[in-house]
């Protein structure tokens, strides 16, 4: 049985940039099932389209007019099923704040194929470890048979269990 492909939603206000992310993605296709199911210009547009088009993750863009990518990553966390956020940005001060809403990873523009494509594998794996500590298995535990299931902070998963203890932030 061939792997559901893991549904993307990009997330930039610079139309380039949203194309060269499908670029990329189209290039990662070939090594991981992938599908663009959506693009916004901004955390609203987001927000809107996941109505009919929900993704397993989401790559966006930090600043942005409406609502900036920190903002969108909140709203998401709030979700039943959060997708899984990695931030694409040319701003490397935010490291911090996007790793404060749970990103699985900060990619600094310019974006190369090879440090997308790695970044998306090591979600997957780290998906399916997951998975598989939890007793899971594509069958069981899963919306639907074969579906690629975005991680949530707090299920199982020693990392975030422990995230505040092991990672004392100030103001925490």
């Amino acid at each position: 049985m061939a792997e559901a492909p893991i549904r993307v939603m990009v997330v930039d206000d610079e139309t380039p940039a949203r194309r060269r992310l499908r670029e990329l993605l189209d290039d990662c296709s070939a090594s991981l099932p992938i599908a663009v199911v959506g693009e916004a210009a901004n955390g609203r547009e987001a927000l809107d389209l996941m109505q009919s088009a929900p993704p397993d993750l989401v790559l966006t863009d930090i600043h942005m007019p409406d609502m900036d990518g920190i903002e969108l990553a909140r709203h998401l966390l709030k979700l039943p099923r959060p997708p899984v956020i990695m931030f694409t940005t040319a701003f490397q001060e935010h490291a911090l704040e996007a790793f404060d809403v749970h990103a699985v990873d900060y990619l600094v523009k310019p974006v190369r194929v090879q440090r997308l494509l790695s970044a998306l594998q090591t979600t997957v794996a780290h998906q399916k470890k997951r998975q598989s500590q939890l007793g899971q298995s594509p069958e069981i535990g899963t919306p639907k048979a074969g579906t690629w299931t975005p991680m949530t902070p707090n299920q199982g998963d020693p990392i975030h269990d422990n995230y505040d203890r092991a990672i004392p932030m100030p103001g925490r």
